[in-house]
């Protein structure tokens, strides 16, 4: 949006560098919109190259499925500092802080209620308000009638990071209804 010439304010609670745990992997739609966004050879030069996805259903033989298209597996500390450089290369503000509320005009969102770290509120006006914030979304808590576009449901999930002996296939396993991913890292890591 900054790219495009709007004036884009991105409220972000969370200090960066950080450690996230979870969403290493990067398919091949996630590799090609890095490409539309010119990160791709950054991304690239930081991460691991995935080749294919092993699957492992209980009771059955694994089955080893090769990509057709490259996917990557890259940090979320890295990837979100390279994401976040290019935002702010392309204009866009960046303000640490956390979003508290909505603010509404005549039924419809009109920004937002935001904290700071020295616990000063203020009000970030927008025409378009977008909330990327996650499953506990502020933005997306919002009556109906605020004109929300979509929700979706919370899901129940755990992360480890640390797993050694990684090969370069995704592994995807499924056991009594539940289902988990083992990510290469690098040679040695797997989240």
């Amino acid at each position: 949006m900054a790219r495009a010439g709007l004036t884009v304010t991105l409220v972000e609670r969370a200090t960066f560098p950080r450690r996230k745990v979870c969403g290493e992997y990067l398919n091949s739609g996630a590799v090609a919109a890095l490409d539309r966004i010119g990160v791709l050879n950054d991304v690239r030069a930081q991460a691991f190259a995935l080749h294919g996805v092993r699957l492992v259903p209980p009771h059955a033989p694994a089955v080893e499925l090769p990509f057709t298209s490259g996917a990557l597996s890259c940090e979320r500390e890295t990837l979100d500092a390279i994401l976040l450089r290019a935002a702010v290369y392309a204009g866009v503000t960046v303000v640490h802080g956390r979003v508290e509320d909505v603010l509404r005009d005549r039924g419809r969102i009109d920004g937002l209620w935001v904290r700071n770290d020295d616990g000063t509120a203020y009000e970030v006006r927008a025409r378009w308000t977008v909330g990327a914030d996650g499953c506990g979304s502020i933005v997306r808590a919002a009556p109906a009638s605020c004109g929300i576009v979509g929700s979706g449901r919370a899901l129940r999930w755990a992360a480890l990071h640390g797993i050694r002996r990684p090969r370069r296939f995704r592994r995807d396993v499924r056991r009594r209804g539940r289902y988990f991913a083992l990510n290469p890292l690098s040679h040695d890591m797997t989240t």
